[in-house]
C-alpha cells in the first residue's frame, strides 16, 4: 500500500469513527474538490454522504452515495440512503429502485 492509498484509508476511517461516535468536527468535513475521496473507496464516499446530509446538503449527499454505490454496488445502506433522499425529492422510481436493491442486499434476519 503506498503513503497515499494509506493516507486515503486513515481518512475514511477517521471520518466514519467521527460519524459513528456523532462527532461532526468542521475539520473532518473535505471539499470534493480538494482529492480527498479515491474514486474507488466506498466508505470514504459512504461517510461524507453522511457528513454531507447533516450539514443539510441533500444534492452533495446523493453525489457522494452515487460514487459510493459505483464504486461498490453492494453497499447497502448507501442504496437505503440513496432511496429516502431520492424519496424525499420527489424522485420516486430511483426511490423504488435503490430501496429494491437495499432489500435484495439486506435480506430480514430470523
Amino acid at each position: 500500500m503506498s503513503d497515499e492509498e494509506a493516507r486515503r484509508v486513515y481518512a475514511a476511517a477517521r471520518l466514519g469513527q467521527a460519524v459513528t461516535m456523532g462527532e461532526r468536527p468542521a475539520v473532518l468535513v473535505v471539499d470534493f474538490s480538494c482529492g480527498f475521496t479515491d474514486p474507488e473507496c466506498a466508505l470514504g464516499w459512504y461517510n461524507l454522504g453522511v457528513v454531507q446530509e447533516d450539514l443539510n446538503r441533500p444534492d452533495d449527499a446523493l453525489h457522494c452515495y452515487e460514487r459510493a454505490v459505483r464504486a461498490d454496488p453492494e453497499l447497502a445502506d448507501a442504496h437505503y440512503n440513496l432511496a429516502l433522499l431520492y424519496e424525499r425529492g420527489g424522485r420516486q422510481r430511483e426511490a423504488v429502485r435503490h430501496l429494491a436493491i437495499f432489500r435484495r442486499l439486506s435480506p430480514p434476519k430470523r
